[in-house]
C-alpha cells in the first residue's frame, strides 16, 4: 500500500517535471542553440535522470537531465520556397534544477537549465555521428 503511494506520486512529479522541461525550452530561447542556425525549435524533452536533491521547509528541488530534441534550419522563407534551405533534426543533452513547494510538489518554477552543444564543436579527429548526414532538403 506505502509502496504504490511512492509509485502515484513519483509519477505524478515526473509527469509534471516533464511537461514543465517542455515548457522551459520551447518557450525560452537559449544562445546554445539559437547560435547554430538561422532558425532554432525545439521539438520534445526525454528526461533520462530524476532526482530529489534537497528538501527544505518550504521547497524540494530536483535535479533533472536528459536529451531535448531539436531542428536547425539553414536558410530565409524564399531559400527553403527555392529548395536552397535545409534542415538539420538532432538532439543535445541538458540538465536542468527546478523547485516546488512542499505543498505542490508538482508546480514546479525557478528552472536553471542549460543545454550542452559542445558536440556540435567537436574535434575533426573525433569518430562521432556525421551531422551532414541528418540534413533534409526541401
Amino acid at each position: 500500500m506505502l509502496g504504490d503511494c511512492r509509485t502515484s506520486i513519483r509519477r505524478a512529479v515526473e509527469n509534471g517535471v516533464d511537461e514543465h522541461a517542455l515548457q522551459v525550452f520551447t518557450q525560452d530561447v537559449y544562445n546554445e542553440i539559437d547560435i547554430l542556425s538561422t532558425r532554432s525549435s525545439v521539438d520534445a524533452v526525454q528526461i533520462e535522470k530524476f532526482e530529489v536533491v534537497a528538501i527544505g521547509p518550504a521547497f524540494i528541488t530536483y535535479a533533472v537531465s536528459g536529451q531535448v530534441y531539436v531542428d536547425l534550419s539553414y536558410g530565409s522563407k524564399s531559400d527553403f520556397r527555392n529548395d536552397m534551405g535545409a534542415e538539420i533534426s538532432t538532439d543535445f543533452p541538458f540538465s536542468m534544477t527546478t523547485m516546488a513547494p512542499v505543498g505542490n510538489i508538482s508546480q514546479f518554477g525557478n528552472a536553471n537549465a542549460r543545454i550542452d552543444t559542445s558536440d556540435w564543436y567537436g574535434d575533426d579527429d573525433d569518430e562521432g555521428e556525421d551531422l551532414f548526414l541528418k540534413i533534409t532538403d526541401y
